[in-house]
């Protein structure tokens, strides 16, 4: 959403030093709002819905066996994420590599404070940090325009931006905007070495010639802030522009407060058991995708639009439903649903007289870490019922909820369904 913000009103704009901080920031923003607590205390009508857990389907076939074997969408998920972040990691390594390699390769010489690296033809000119990489068959006067224009990189310490989107791309390389923000600072990289250009008083057309002339080699590296061929027409086109005046000024003024209202709602989530955000409310809302929602009332049910609705009892304000660190079976989710099936018993009775259905099981994760307070939501029969309180009662402890640093106790609803493979005609 930053990153769009920047595209739709500040990418045509001439503040070229304003893009690359706005760009900059997104990437710490990015970062960093997840870890900082914007809350704050509202009334919240929601915070007696119960967090409804996963549900557990139990057969006639597969009630008592394990799930060792089984493997989770999310650990397919990581081993992709993490073999992109070692190739993409690997492929940063070698990029430092053959700098380091180059660099040692030819001829250097000192520059006032900079070092001339002179390569073979078949390179476009670029810089990383102070060195400088130059064809030594380039004319005298081309390479002293082309050292100033890498001075000003140098000087405005572009290379620790290019060094800062590289790893953010690195880690967050199934993220498109991640590699956009990465293009655009590279963008705003150049416009301001063309700029300075210009301000030094060098002729336009002349310049664009020179660009023109040494853009057609090949670039070393991503690591690096080179003469990009691809770039041209937008470089040319922004140094035609006329520079943003006021209306281009109040763009940046008009996404200050949405930037503020983003750092909120996207953050407004982290609450304690007596206020509420946007996230925290969206996660409630979600809830009514489940066929089962827990509202403080005396004991009563109805039927809405195919969804059931089950009252419960008025909960205990030190009890929360949604914490920022939230209880843990050891061993996650695949744990907790292998121990499920591996020891709840689909009653022989009620196999024989086909029941089956959906247990709601209701139960709170202390803070000791132990499951406490078990009790039927909304049941089956008295056999199914029972089996699916004797299982839970059962379940070793988990690892406990916090918020705010401090240890709380979290309340659960879990989904038990009964159901038999085959019914009987």
């Amino acid at each position: 959403m930053f990153y769009l913000l920047y595209w739709l009103f500040l990418r045509s704009e001439t503040f070229f030093k304003l893009n690359r901080v706005y760009l900059l920031a997104v990437l710490v923003f990015a970062l960093i709002l997840p870890l900082i607590d914007f809350s704050f205390n509202t009334v919240n009508t929601f915070d007696n819905y119960r967090m409804v857990l996963d549900a557990i389907t139990i057969t006639a076939a597969n009630a008592g066996k394990s799930l060792s074997n089984s493997i989770s969408i999310v650990q397919i998920l990581s081993v992709i994420y993490f073999t992109g972040l070692v190739i993409f990691l690997v492929r940063f390594l070698f990029q430092i590599y053959r700098l380091s390699d180059i660099t040692r390769k030819f001829e250097k010489y000192n520059n006032n404070g900079i070092k001339l690296v002179l390569t073979d033809s078949g390179y476009s000119p670029f810089s990383f940090f102070r060195l400088v990489f130059l064809n030594r068959e380039i004319d005298k006067q081309e390479a002293e325009k082309i050292i100033a224009h890498e001075k000003i990189h140098i000087d405005q310490y572009h290379s620790l931006d290019v060094i800062l989107s590289e790893l953010f791309t690195i880690f967050q390389w199934f993220n498109p905007f991640a590699w956009q923000i990465r293009k655009s600072i590279r963008e705003v990289h150049e416009f301001l070495a063309d700029a300075g250009m210009l301000q030094c008083g060098l002729e336009k057309q002349l310049y664009q010639k020179l660009l023109l002339s040494v853009t057609m080699g090949n670039s070393v590296s991503s690591l690096t802030t080179n003469f990009n061929y691809s770039l041209l027409k937008r470089r040319f086109i922004m140094m035609s522009k006329a520079k943003s005046g006021n209306l281009g000024m109040l763009k940046f003024l008009f996404i200050i407060p949405v930037v503020i209202f983003l750092m909120f709602s996207l953050n407004a989530g982290k609450s304690d058991g007596s206020s509420s955000g946007l996230n925290n409310r969206l996660m409630h809302i979600a809830l009514y995708n489940n066929p089962l929602i827990a509202i403080s009332r005396p004991d009563a049910t109805y039927a809405n639009n195919d969804m059931k609705y089950i009252y419960a009892d008025k909960p205990d304000t030190s009890v929360y439903t949604v914490v920022e660190q939230m209880p843990v079976f050891k061993g996650g989710n695949d744990a907790l649903n292998r121990y499920i099936l591996e020891n709840i018993v689909y009653p022989k009775e009620s196999k024989d007289k086909l029941t089956e259905g959906t247990v709601y099981v209701s139960f709170i994760v202390n803070q000791k870490g132990k499951v406490t307070k078990v009790k039927i939501l909304r049941g089956v029969d008295h056999l199914l019922d029972a089996e699916a309180l004797r299982v839970i009662k059962s379940m070793p402890d988990w690892t406990p909820g916090k918020q705010k640093g401090e240890v709380v106790s979290v309340a659960f609803t879990l989904p038990i369904k009964f159901r038999l493979e085959e019914k009987k005609k």
